[in-house]
């Protein structure tokens, strides 16, 4: 399912400030999701500098983390041989009952992906997908391996409608979402620019 495309402007600023600084601010600054940022970088072929990934911002747990509250070697944790054993079971779920609000198999919801919403439709218990593709594997058959549904326009009132959705392959998915949907001009100034910001940062780490 395609999101929304990404312009040469983005990708120029993903190139510039991706290695060095965090996903979620990038995200915030696009209009994007951080997992959008982060697998369009992986597309793009970016990564995290080694000076980034050594600071406070890459979020990595440092050897000393916790270490005061950790359990001294020898002492026992103070629920040691416990069992939970409540006293009351009222508050329970019996057996085979379900809370209130379980939804039904054919239940409609509503999700958000890179600021857009999609409708899932429940077929079985924990199992839910996109109210598109059930439509589209309703009048077609299963969808092949390889291949996703998507929309022909984004339109929301034409979204669910049999004659909207088209099956692609995931590799023209991505032709479409990455560097070949710029006419080769465009796509030489990105991939330059990335090399440039290669370079730079080897020369940093080489002082």
């Amino acid at each position: 399912m395609p999101g929304k495309k990404w312009t040469v402007l983005q990708d120029s600023f993903l190139i510039l400030y991706y290695s060095d600084e965090a996903t979620s601010v990038l995200a915030k600054k696009l209009g994007r999701s951080t997992l959008a940022v982060y697998e369009h970088a992986q597309l793009l072929g970016l990564h995290k500098s080694k000076e980034y990934m050594k600071s406070d911002q890459a979020g990595r747990l440092k050897g000393d983390t916790g270490i005061k509250t950790r359990f001294k070697k020898g002492v026992a944790p103070w629920n040691k041989g416990l069992h939970y054993n409540p006293k009351n079971g009222t508050t329970r779920f019996k057996k085979g009952n379900k809370p209130m609000h379980t939804a039904y198999d054919g239940a409609i919801s509503v999700r958000s992906d890179n600021g857009r919403e999609y409708k899932y439709i429940r077929i079985t218990e924990s199992h839910w997908i996109p109210l598109h593709v059930k439509i589209w594997t309703d009048a077609n058959g299963p969808v092949p391996d390889g291949f996703i549904v998507v929309f022909k326009n984004q339109t929301i009132s034409d979204r669910e409608k049999l004659d909207n959705l088209e099956l692609i392959s995931r590799a023209e998915n991505m032709k479409r979402n990455t560097l070949t949907q710029y006419p080769p001009e465009l796509r030489q100034v990105i991939k330059t620019l990335n090399n440039l910001k290669n370079k730079l940062h080897e020369q940093d780490n080489t002082k």
